[in-house]
C-alpha cells in the first residue's frame, strides 16, 4: 500500500509522525535511541525533512508498537538510505535483505 505521509515531524531518527494515521517506522533501518549515543543527532538529521510530505509503501505493521513499517521517500530521496549514508543509520540487514547495501 502507498500512502502519503502529510506534516512529517521526526519523533526519533527512525520513526516519522504523519499528521493523520499512526506513526511511521522507517523500513530497513535503525538508528540510535533518543537517550543512546548519537540518538539526538539521528533525529537531528531526519528532523531536516519536516514539513514535507513523504511517500511511504507500507511494507509490514511493526510487532512493537503496532507502528506501520514503511519505506518513505521526500523529493525522490529514500530516507532510510539519507540516514545511513549520512551515518546516523544502520542497514537492518535481518529485515532489508541488504537492500540499502549501496547507501
Amino acid at each position: 500500500m502507498i500512502f502519503v505521509c502529510a506534516f512529517l515531524l521526526a519523533i526519533d531518527g527512525d520513526t516519522l509522525r504523519c499528521a493523520e494515521g499512526p506513526d511511521v517506522r522507517i523500513w530497513g533501518m535503525n538508528a540510535s535511541e533518543l537517550h543512546a549515543t548519537g540518538g539526538k543527532q539521528a533525529k537531528e538529521a531526519l528532523s531536516t525533512f519536516n514539513g514535507a510530505h513523504a511517500v511511504c509503501t507500507q511494507r509490514q505493521v511493526g510487532r512493537s508498537f503496532g507502528r506501520i513499517v514503511a519505506s518513505c521517500e521526500v523529493n525522490k530521496v529514500d530516507l532510510a538510505c539519507f540516514m545511513i549514508r549520512a551515518g546516523y543509520g544502520r542497514e537492518a540487514i535481518r529485515f532489508s535483505r541488504g537492500y540499502y547495501r549501496e547507501c
